[in-house]
């Protein structure tokens, strides 16, 4: 920072011999200086109304002539609390993730038929049912793709960033009953924040050269250079749009849980994998019972013959037997 001002009065103001204040005043002139940012080449001048202002956040307070140079320390506290923000929701998305694809199966909790549901209370039916949904998710394939895409994103090596997660103090917590959480050396972060702190923009927030919007009609190899390219912000993205994008590819698609088992208010709710594999149950169900009612009904009239034919024969039987007799007497 060189300044070069001349620091006048506002107001210059002479005295009389009697005390009074005479009428000669002369206009201040404006405050001098030529500040040389951090990474710039060249002063540049500046020219203030005052001796205090404010440039790019940095206060500026001109008290006299001369050259001064200023070190600015980096404030780190700010990112640093959206990167451990980042984290833990992070966490909470693994753990959520982790509960559904781990939880047992209840197998003694049937679902209830509707002739079940009438003789309980409401309470009942719905504690019934909470324990009839645990594990249906159990070793689901598209929620354990997604849980590994989601800890690649951090660990796949973003090109020309310069620095990898770790470097940053950042790590999979060691127990592995947590399966796959993060978790944070704070004060090696800090020193990467304070030393790298270009890098580390680069690191969360790159965006791909080659491909640089989600296109969910990306070909493989133009997805493959772009998970390459881009940072992890854009990587987690990407991989959020690909499971529960509610918008349609050029196949009518949505995004895979979405196709899977649908949305509460969108179309998909009455439309997905789930609600027509059920329907395609319940109508082979229809069909079997139709043809169970078919064959009951075939049997019916074959022991309905054989019974008329078992009378038949009885009465015959006691017939001859009859004349039998007769033929005796």
């Amino acid at each position: 920072l060189s300044i070069d001002s001349n620091l006048k009065s506002l107001l210059a103001m002479d005295k009389r011999e009697d005390g009074t204040v005479s009428d000669n005043i002369v206009k201040g002139e404006n405050s001098q200086a030529k500040i040389k940012a951090p990474g710039m080449e060249d002063f540049v001048e500046v020219s203030k109304e005052t001796n205090f202002f404010v440039i790019d956040n940095m206060a500026y307070s001109l008290v006299s002539k001369g050259s001064n140079n200023i070190s600015i320390k980096k404030d780190v506290e700010k990112p640093l609390g959206h990167i451990k923000d980042f984290v833990e929701k992070y966490n909470e998305v693994i753990e959520k993730i982790n509960n559904q694809i781990s939880e047992k199966k209840q197998y003694k909790f049937l679902p209830l038929t509707e002739e079940q549901k009438s003789g309980m209370k409401e309470e009942e039916i719905k504690k019934w049912e909470d324990k009839a949904k645990q594990g249906l998710l159990r070793g689901d394939s598209n929620l354990e793709d997604m849980l590994s895409k989601l800890r690649s994103s951090f660990y796949d090596t973003v090109k020309d960033a310069g620095i990898s997660i770790t470097d940053l103090g950042i790590s999979t917590v060691s127990d592995t009953t947590k399966r796959g959480k993060l978790e944070i050396n704070e004060k090696k972060l800090k020193e990467a924040l304070e030393n790298n702190p270009e890098k580390i923009i680069k690191l969360f927030t790159k965006q791909s050269d080659t491909v640089k919007y989600y296109n969910p009609d990306i070909l493989p190899n133009d997805k493959e250079a772009r998970w390459k390219e881009e940072g992890i912000f854009q990587r987690v993205n990407d991989i959020l749009l690909d499971y529960t994008r509610t918008t349609r590819n050029s196949n009518g698609k949505k995004g895979l849980l979405i196709e899977k088992a649908g949305i509460k208010g969108d179309f998909s709710e009455i439309n997905n994998i789930f609600s027509t594999d059920l329907r395609d149950r319940d109508k082979r169900i229809g069909e079997m019972e139709k043809k169970l009612f078919d064959r009951e009904n075939g049997y019916y009239r074959k022991f309905a013959a054989l019974e008329k034919a078992m009378n038949k024969m009885n009465s015959q039987s006691a017939w001859l037997m009859q004349q039998f007799g007769g033929g005796q007497s």
